[in-house]
């Protein structure tokens, strides 16, 4: 009796044993979904690093990279944010310690020697130049740049814009020119100098004096505008601030570009491209269809809203149709 005793305890742990390993199974399949819905890792053990700058674009930008390709099967090394500088990211690339970085075409002027920088002025132009050479001589490929152009422009209020009929930068040298009031708050940096502010004013036909009608004041001050402190209506900006929709602004459209283009272009080393392909296939698309409105959501989500950039850059890729 004893023996059977102890076989019938030995059969009740038995089964004990395999009903806990099948709810812990259960609970397993629960929490991380079915393995044949993931995508198969195609770089396993190899992967792709991704460097960007430590400012709002690095991450609301940079992750739209980062989320595109684990999306499609790749496993990555997320340094996302981590450039103090475009030097310091530059410099990390071409000495292989990141895969990828994305930067900007009007960058490229720093770079090499290109002569006339008014290529860098029209969309691709100023891209294939940088394109051409970083292959060439560096061994790094330049992916398809955006529509949208990060670059510096004026901006003022939507209501103040509306009320003086100002959309773009000839309405603004008529309104300079008919003696309208003028407060640009604008950092050090853009008053002189052949291009920047001297070079809208020689290409729109306007002059602002600079002791009464220029606030200077280092960085970006959109919110003194949109408050009207010290009478400044308008100040420099970044085409797609995220804060612009916050504070009810609008720029006012350069067209005969007299900035040089900012688009955003994802930057992979050759080496990489050539083991991996497809990735240019994945990343084109996604960032040729970056408009101005995307890139100032993205960036609003983030600097605004203070999402997570994965989270935003998710949100967007399957808006757009990139994700399922």
């Amino acid at each position: 009796m004893k023996y059977k005793g102890i076989i019938g305890k030995l059969v009740l742990l038995g089964l004990l044993s395999v009903l806990i390993l099948a709810l812990a199974g259960c609970g397993s399949s629960e929490s991380t979904g079915d393995a044949n819905d993931q995508p198969k890792i195609k770089n396993a053990g190899d992967p792709i690093s991704i460097a960007t700058l430590s400012e709002v674009e690095g991450t609301s930008v940079g992750q739209l990279i980062v989320q595109a390709l684990i999306h499609n099967g790749y496993e990555v090394e997320d340094k996302t944010g981590s450039a103090a500088s475009v030097d310091v990211m530059r410099q990390a690339i071409l000495n292989k310690e990141v895969d990828m970085i994305f930067d900007y075409d009007g960058d490229a002027v720093s770079y090499a020697d290109f002569g006339d920088m008014d290529a860098f002025r029209q969309p691709g132009v100023g891209w294939k130049l940088i394109h051409d050479y970083d292959l060439e001589h560096n061994q790094l490929v330049w992916l398809e740049p955006s529509e949208a152009n990060n670059t510096f422009i004026i901006a003022t209020t939507k209501e103040f814009a509306a009320a003086n009929n100002i959309k773009n930068m000839h309405d603004f040298a008529r309104y300079v020119n008919e003696g309208g009031e003028v407060k640009l708050i604008t950092p050090s940096y853009w008053i002189d100098g052949d291009q920047n502010l001297p070079g809208m004013e020689q290409l729109y036909g306007f002059k602002l004096d600079r002791n009464t009608q220029t606030i200077i004041a280092e960085g970006l001050n959109e919110r003194m505008v949109a408050e009207g402190k010290d009478g400044a209506n308008f100040c420099l900006v970044f085409a797609n601030q995220g804060s612009l929709n916050e504070l009810n602004m609008t720029v006012i459209d350069d067209p005969l570009n007299a900035e040089l283009r900012y688009s955003y272009c994802p930057i992979i080393r050759q080496e990489v491209l050539d083991k991996y392909p497809e990735i240019a296939d994945i990343l084109n698309p996604i960032f040729k269809g970056i408009t101005n409105d995307d890139a100032r959501y993205l960036n609003e989500q983030v600097q605004v809203n203070g999402r997570p950039g994965p989270e935003v850059a998710i949100e967007y890729l399957t808006q757009k149709g990139f994700m399922q």
